[in-house]
């Protein structure tokens, strides 16, 4: 998800760093959001390759950096998931 409106003023960003109204340098907001997609990204990877702790870990710096409903929803399943595994061993 790209940032649509300004964290400071709230005006419509249009894919702009820097605000046209207030003139608010976005760059660190952007960079954070950016790294925290990565994150979700390597949290979705790891759950292809079935290591469920590597994604939870993934998915809550994710879930940390920028706290989505997606972002929320991936880390508890990658933590359901992962003791789901653990029960499914102990069997």
């Amino acid at each position: 998800m790209i940032m649509e409106k300004c964290p400071h003023c709230r005006a419509r960003l249009k894919r702009q760093r820097t605000c046209p109204r207030c003139k608010t340098d976005s760059k660190l907001a952007l960079d954070i959001e950016t790294e925290a997609q990565t994150m979700a990204g390597q949290a979705v990877t790891s759950l292809a390759s079935g290591d469920a702790a590597t994604a939870a870990k993934y998915a809550e710096i994710s879930n940390k950096l920028h706290n989505t409903l997606f972002s929320r929803m991936l880390l508890e399943f990658s933590v359901n998931w992962g003791q789901s595994q653990l029960l499914s061993y102990k069997d």
